[in-house]
């Protein structure tokens, strides 16, 4: 045809960004002369001129935003547009063929122009298009999507360190075939716990972890004798942890006698522990404040109670100290590479080549791109100026932080408050900060100092209760004086902020130092 203008309509299942929108042609050419322009929802996007040509049938690959030349009139683009984002859904492609015009001649509509098929895809993710037809002349129907593609999900960090994971997941028509399969991790990604062709999987890990998280990866499918053209999707997961309720401790050394120590790390996971020396044997008992009960409840000899008024405190958000990050090496991966720090401040960064000293941008259309909550920066597929598998340097600021809320009885939030404590230098520290502190605010504060009489059956790592304290639920022994006819115990139920983030702040900076 001499004169093509022919408009077709494109489903999409997924946003495809603008500058990774790439259309292909596979066309045949003969004794043509004029442009051919390719629009996208009436978006000139990219145009190939030729005059006299004859090609043979060919897949042509560079369409969008070329042209790389210029052309004289007012009807001529010499810089076509952007494409524009393709959002899911339905989208008109327009292949038109118009005369053209330079500084000495003009060129109008001829010969045969033959399109046999276009292609319109997302570059991240490139088919294959075959040029060659079968033994029915039939020319293979191309590969929609890859063969498969993993599918990170964003890291979590539990309270207390993460022992066991199961993982459930749901996926469409229950099809878990080909390169189908789920994974866990509790270090970071370094290590993972992976099933293959599975809806379900059960860990128990090796060691102890800070975070959990999971992936998975999604096979490409095929039906009709034709290859690739739908994929597996996966309709809905839920990841469940077994943690040890422990303080995790991370980039800290003590330098304190070991009793001091123990006082700081059950303080800091808000436990009580006991030694106990049983037939020569030395053992340590460590529980929750009220998890164990005395098995006697004591006769009170005196007691004294406050109360002490405060408001009800359902959340908070804790963030530790900033840090600032220079000439950190990494090698760029177009799957990401982890940095050594994760909760980066947004746009802090700065990206050099070691080799030249430039700085690289950061962008869909740059060269990098950062998941800040991570720590990860990713290398941009087709960057100019990154190259895959090369070394370069990154500056950055990071803060850790961590934000917990729970409903009250009525299932409503109240107030939340937010807290810079200095000494927490990890984000997993925050998270047990603020649950520490959440737990301490749970209660009514209530302070009493009681005399006991003989306090056999009972023991610091217990939790009592009398009956002429005011008050629901146990007490938590603070102290203990002892007599030889009775015990004065100061035992305490809440606590405000400002008292239980000054305890807090006190016992971290009292027995460790930052390595």
């Amino acid at each position: 045809m001499t004169d093509l203008d022919a408009t077709y309509t494109i489903d999409v299942t997924h946003e495809i960004p603008s500058e990774h929108v790439a259309v292909d042609l596979r066309w045949h050419r003969v004794d043509v002369e004029g442009e051919l322009r390719v629009k996208i929802d009436g978006q000139i996007v990219g145009a190939h001129y030729n005059i006299g040509q004859s090609i043979a049938l060919e897949w042509r690959g560079d369409i969008v935003g070329s042209r790389g030349y210029t052309i004289d009139g007012p009807d001529n683009i010499n810089d076509p547009d952007a494409p524009p984002t393709l959002e899911p859904g339905s989208h008109d492609i327009e292949l038109e063929v118009r005369g053209f015009s330079t500084s000495s001649a003009t060129y109008e509509p001829a010969g045969d122009w033959n399109i046999d098929i276009f292609a319109v895809y997302d570059d991240r993710y490139p088919p294959t298009l075959p040029n060659s037809t079968d033994s029915n002349n039939v020319l293979p129907v191309s590969d929609v999507y890859p063969a498969s593609h993993p599918v990170r999900f964003v890291r979590e960090r539990p309270f207390g360190a993460v022992k066991a994971a199961s993982l459930s997941t749901t996926w469409t028509d229950g099809d878990v075939s080909g390169s189908q399969s789920i994974a866990v991790s509790n270090d970071r990604g370094q290590n993972w716990s992976e099933q293959s062709n599975a809806t379900a999987l059960d860990v128990t890990f090796d060691e102890f972890g800070p975070a959990i998280e999971f992936r998975t990866t999604i096979s490409a499918l095929s039906s009709g004798g034709l290859s690739r053209t739908d994929t597996q999707a996966l309709e809905a997961a839920t990841l469940s942890v077994d943690t040890s309720g422990s303080p995790i401790v991370e980039t800290k050394t003590f330098r304190d006698p070991l009793l001091l120590v123990l006082q700081s790390l059950a303080d800091r996971g808000d436990v009580l522990f006991e030694v106990r020396v049983i037939d020569g044997e030395v053992g340590l008992v460590v529980t929750y404040p009220g998890q164990r009960t005395a098995d006697v409840d004591p006769e009170l000899i005196d007691y004294r109670v406050t109360k002490k008024p405060m408001e009800q405190i359902t959340g908070l958000r804790i963030s530790g100290r900033s840090e600032s990050i220079s000439r950190e090496e990494f090698t760029a991966q177009n799957d990401g590479v982890l940095l050594e720090h994760d909760s980066i401040k947004e746009g802090s960064e700065t990206v050099r080549d070691p080799s030249t000293g430039d700085v690289l941008e950061r962008g869909e259309g740059a060269d990098y791109q950062m998941a800040y909550d991570l720590g990860e920066i990713r290398r941009t597929p087709g960057s100019q100026d990154m190259t895959s598998g090369e070394t370069y340097t990154i500056d950055y600021s990071w803060q850790p932080s961590a934000r917990i809320s729970q409903p009250t009885d009525g299932g409503e939030l109240l107030r939340t408050r937010a807290r810079n404590i200095p000494e927490l230098v990890s984000e997993q520290e925050c998270r047990e900060a603020a649950h520490f502190l959440l737990r301490q605010l749970e209660d009514i504060p209530w302070e009493a100092t009681v005399e006991i009489s003989d306090a056999v059956g009972w023991s610091l790592a217990d939790a009592i209760d009398p009956d002429e304290l005011p008050g629901s639920g146990p007490y938590r022994v603070r102290s203990l004086d002892e007599s030889p006819e009775s015990v004065t115990a100061e035992l305490g139920r809440g606590t405000t902020v400002g008292e239980a983030v000054d305890e807090l702040r006190g016992r971290l900076s009292s027995t460790e130092r930052e390595v």
